[in-house]
């Protein structure tokens, strides 16, 4: 079903980029056949993928990867740009339908269509470079204060560092995590809270670059939660190994923390997936809530902001989630809201309080465009 739903969006993302980027700018005839040929044979090339990358050896199976989700990323960038310009199409033939009056006349058609594909890929190309850029700088750093009603006199300013999608990844640079870590630390926060997809390969292939992590530091410790993306790989040796890094896991689970809060955390939904069977990898909250005392304020770990549903009906005061990446690539938010409540930042879900991290790395093509990568310093009062 992925597939075939993945193939069709590389359909008509390819035929509309050579509509209005090829056709309507009047190149000549054999360039318009030659690129027609090529934007197809793109098009075929993404569910052939899932088939010849099995041939390829390392590194260049990686590398093509690598190549194939970053033409994606541009092309649905491109498309999503042109397809606003186009908007000016629409005015003038509402002006035209009002008026009554011709739209234009060829020359003038083919000179907008022109002017609009020059601008879009202009336009592209810087936004491009800056989404290169972003992807791989510094997450930026932010301090969210939260107003929790029972939080203890004696726990106001207990902070908790979230950190979030880092999707680490083949080509994903050590340093990059080297540096996450050290700005971590730096706050010298009470607890650090990793909120799922944390890594996108096999431990073979990027153990050295999630090794920095075990140095991650919190006076309290440092928690993690499953995301889908942990389904994807071998999840037991993952599990294993992130316990290896320090971090403890919560499955439907949670104790109290510094006489303060009680962290509770569930499972990425994902897991059902892969282990039907196995009642512990479906998310429950109020498993998770078994421990808490009554009168104790509850933050609840969970990878997807539509976990907050379950939060809000179970009273628990704060949801720490990521998954969405504030969308990533403008404008792919619009469509991750048609599956999560909400995007990024901090909102209010009746009497539950959720904070949506944009996370600090990338899945799939290595560009932030819109949505630039964070750390979250969350400060409870």
């Amino acid at each position: 079903m992925w597939l075939g739903l993945l193939t069709a969006a590389s359909a008509v993302m390819h035929g509309y980029f050579w509509m209005r980027f090829v056709r309507d700018v009047r190149l000549p005839p054999r360039w318009i056949q030659r690129l027609g040929w090529a934007l197809a044979g793109l098009t075929a090339l993404v569910p052939m993928s899932f088939f010849l990358r099995r041939l390829l050896p390392e590194p260049l199976n990686r590398m093509a990867y690598l190549l194939l989700i970053s033409w994606m990323g541009i092309l649905f960038f491109l498309v999503c740009l042109r397809a606003t310009g186009g908007l000016i199409w629409v005015g003038l033939r509402i002006k035209s339908w009002i008026t009554r009056q011709p739209v234009f006349d060829p020359a003038r058609r083919q000179f907008l269509s022109r002017t609009l594909a020059t601008g879009t890929l202009t336009i592209g190309a810087g936004g491009v470079l800056h989404g290169v850029y972003s992807a791989f700088e510094d997450p930026e750093l932010l301090e969210v204060p939260v107003k929790l009603d029972r939080l203890p006199a004696g726990a106001q300013g207990f902070t908790i560092v979230q950190l979030t999608d880092l999707h680490i990844a083949p080509w994903t640079p050590e340093s990059f995590v080297r540096r996450v870590v050290e700005r971590v630390n730096a706050l010298r926060p009470d607890l650090i809270v990793v909120t799922g997809d944390l890594v996108d390969g096999n431990p073979g292939e990027i153990g050295r670059t999630v090794a920095p992590l075990r140095n991650l530091t919190a006076t309290h410790g440092v928690f993690f939660v499953t995301g889908n993306h942990e389904y994807y790989v071998d999840t037991q040796v993952w599990l294993e190994a992130i316990r290896k890094l320090g971090m403890t896991i919560l499955n439907n689970s949670g104790f109290m923390v510094a006489s303060a809060v009680y962290l509770a955390g569930i499972p990425d939904r994902a897991g059902l997936r892969q282990f039907a069977t196995t009642p512990a990898n479906a998310p429950d909250v109020r498993r998770a809530l078994a421990a808490r005392p009554a009168d104790a304020p509850a933050i609840l770990l969970a990878h997807q902001p539509r976990e907050v549903w379950d939060a809000a009906e179970a009273g628990i005061d704060l949801q720490l989630s990521g998954h969405t990446h504030g969308g990533q690539i403008w404008p792919f938010g619009a469509l991750v809201m048609a599956a999560q409540p909400y995007l990024s930042g901090l909102h209010r879900h009746g009497h539950t309080q959720i904070y949506v991290s944009r996370g600090a790395g990338t899945w799939g093509p290595p560009l932030r465009i819109g949505a630039p990568a964070e750390l979250t310093k969350i400060v409870l009062v």
